[in-house]
């Protein structure tokens, strides 16, 4: 996916896609026993073809966190959550409160 830059949401730059840094950031935000029985590869084929379905070239770092949380969150709720905190910039608690209503 070489094809894929990732827009950061505070400022105009673009950085390429990356698989290794997505792959890592679903590992972090699973713990050991999940690790043991979620296919990551299939995990992180789920949300490339996600992406891949927009037809973008480019995409804002905002939607592929959004991507990512959609995926992963029938999968694991805790690692949603993990997710969630270290990736999504959240402006206040109200915002923290209706994504949390909507798990």
């Amino acid at each position: 996916m070489g094809w894929l830059s990732i827009k950061n949401t505070h400022g105009n730059s673009l950085n390429a896609y990356k698989k290794g840094v997505l792959y890592k950031s679903i590992i972090t935000a699973l713990d050991d026993k999940e690790l043991a029985k979620i296919d990551v590869d299939n995990l992180i084929d789920s949300i490339e073809q996600k992406i891949i379905s927009t037809r973008k070239t480019i995409i804002e770092k905002n939607e592929l966190i959004k991507i990512v949380l959609n995926t992963i969150k029938p999968v694991s709720l805790s690692a949603y959550i993990k997710y969630l905190s270290s990736h999504m910039a959240l402006d206040n608690k109200r915002q923290l409160n209706n994504i949390l209503k909507d798990i």
